[in-house]
C-alpha cells in the first residue's frame, strides 16, 4: 500500500509536469497495485489520482469513470477524504463538459463534507471549486467570495492559492478594475 502513494506521488509530479501521458503509467501501476492488495482505500485513492491526471488532459468521460468508482469505494468503506477527493474530480468532470449546476452540486456535498473533516487543504479546493462553478453560471459576486475564502483556508500553500488567486483576477478585470486585477496576479 505505501509503495501505491508513493507511485501516485511519483504520477502527480510527472504528470504535473509533463502531462497526462508522463504521469499515466505510474498512476496505472499504483491502481495496479492497490486492486491486487484488496485494500479498497489505496485503490480509491488511485482512481481519484488518475481522475485528477486525466482532467487537465481533457479526458473528461475518464475522469468521470474513475472518479465516480472512487466515489463509490470510498462511500463503501466510509472514507471521508477520499470521498472528499473524490467528489472534486467528479465535479470537475462535469463542469469540463458544460454541467455547470452538477459540478456545483457536487462541490457543495464536497465543501460541507471538507468543513466536517476540518481540514483546510479540501476546504480550499472545494471552494475554490465551487467558485469556478460559480463563474460558469454566471455568478462573479458569489465567485468572488468563495474564491477569497479559498485563498484564505489555503494557508502558505501556494499550490493551492494560486487558481482562486488567479480566477478572482479574471473577475475583477471582467468587471473592468484592471488595478484590482493586477493587483491579485502579483499575490499569486
Amino acid at each position: 500500500v505505501n509503495e501505491s502513494s508513493a507511485l501516485i506521488n511519483m504520477a502527480f509530479g510527472y504528470g504535473y509536469r509533463d502531462g497526462w501521458q508522463a504521469g499515466e503509467p505510474w498512476v496505472r501501476r499504483a491502481l495496479e497495485l492497490a486492486t491486487n492488495s484488496g485494500a479498497r482505500a489505496p485503490e480509491a485513492f488511485a482512481r481519484g489520482a488518475i481522475a485528477q491526471l486525466a482532467l487537465p488532459a481533457g479526458l473528461y468521460t475518464l475522469a468521470r469513470r474513475e472518479a465516480e468508482t472512487a466515489l463509490s469505494i470510498a462511500r463503501a468503506i466510509d472514507h471521508r477524504e477520499w470521498t472528499v477527493m473524490a467528489l472534486s474530480m467528479l465535479g470537475r468532470a462535469r463542469l469540463g463538459v458544460g454541467d455547470a449546476e452538477g459540478a456545483l452540486r457536487l462541490h457543495e456535498e464536497m465543501l460541507r463534507m471538507a468543513g466536517e473533516l476540518g481540514a483546510n487543504i479540501w476546504m480550499a479546493e472545494a471552494r475554490s471549486n465551487v467558485g469556478e462553478d460559480l463563474i460558469a453560471l454566471g455568478k462573479p459576486e458569489e465567485a468572488d467570495g468563495q474564491l477569497a475564502a479559498s485563498v484564505v483556508d489555503s494557508g502558505d500553500l501556494v499550490f493551492y492559492m494560486i487558481p482562486p488567486l488567479t480566477m478572482r483576477a479574471a473577475l475583477k478585470l471582467a468587471a473592468g478594475d484592471p488595478h484590482g486585477a493586477l493587483a491579485l496576479t502579483k499575490e499569486a
